[in-house]
């Protein structure tokens, strides 16, 4: 009896540490979001440090498609959380640089169609921080290959949010001559918003929708967006950042 118990108690740490870790996609949006209720920026980097070295202690308990999936949202993460220097510029060149690599092995041979809406959107995701480095002429080719993934898991599920999103910022910075512009990203990230299913992606789709709002100049609905996505996780402290940047007649996003 005795044995029970004590196996009974050790499974229950074990669920417990790995609810604060990231070993699958709900608990990445768990982990995701404490990043952005924590106004330490040292902490938060050693946080999202820590969850890559245990993601990495975990790689062989888990599918090399959702091992990436994860990797690469946590890569993204750490880059947003990076300081904006010449020395961490190179190094996030570096780390994209061979995240890329690992992803064009992986989908190597494979139908894009077959794999994940979750992986689809993280390589994307991923894809766009590597658009600053890259020569115009290459930049439009990737470009090109971001919008695809995007719509190859809208094809899959055409009301999946965390695609409608990217889909909805590539149509923000893309020319209207290929159907980009503010009202048609507008409207795909609405659409986002709408089909968002947990509550961790709805904040980031609201603080996505608040900037669009912002650029468009229309102000009582921008301020009514952020003060929605507070009011979602009112934990998060990120909001006073982004009103400090749009103060300074900016986006965060670019």
């Amino acid at each position: 009896m005795k044995n029970k118990i004590l196996i009974l108690i050790l499974l229950n740490l074990l669920t417990f540490s790995y609810a604060n870790e990231c070993i699958d996609m709900q608990s990445f949006r768990k982990c995701k979001i404490s990043f952005y209720c924590n106004d330490n920026i040292t902490e938060v980097q050693k946080n999202i440090q820590e969850n890559l070295n245990f993601l990495s202690s975990q790689k062989e308990n888990l599918s090399e498609e959702l091992y990436l999936t994860l990797e690469n949202n946590l890569v993204i993460e750490k880059i947003n959380f990076s300081p904006e220097t010449d020395e961490s510029k190179k190094e996030i060149y570096l780390l994209l640089n061979n995240q890329s690599v690992k992803n064009d092995l992986f989908i190597k041979n494979k139908n894009i169609k077959k794999l994940s809406n979750e992986y689809l959107v993280s390589i994307a995701d991923l894809k766009t921080r590597m658009l600053n480095f890259l020569t115009s002429t290459k930049m439009y080719s990737e470009s090109m290959a971001i919008k695809d993934l995007y719509l190859t898991a809208l094809k899959n599920n055409k009301k999946f949010s965390n695609a409608l999103l990217g889909y909805g910022l590539w149509l923000y910075f893309a020319p209207p001559i290929v159907g980009g512009g503010h009202q048609e990203s507008l409207k795909k990230i609405i659409e986002a918003e709408k089909n968002a299913i947990y509550d961790e992606d709805l904040y980031f789709i609201l603080l996505y929708k608040s900037q669009l709002l912002f650029v468009m100049n229309r102000m009582d609905e921008y301020k009514k967006t952020l003060e929605k996505a507070h009011n979602l996780i009112p934990s998060e402290v990120f909001i006073k950042d982004i009103e400090e940047i749009n103060e300074k007649g900016t986006v965060f996003f670019n």
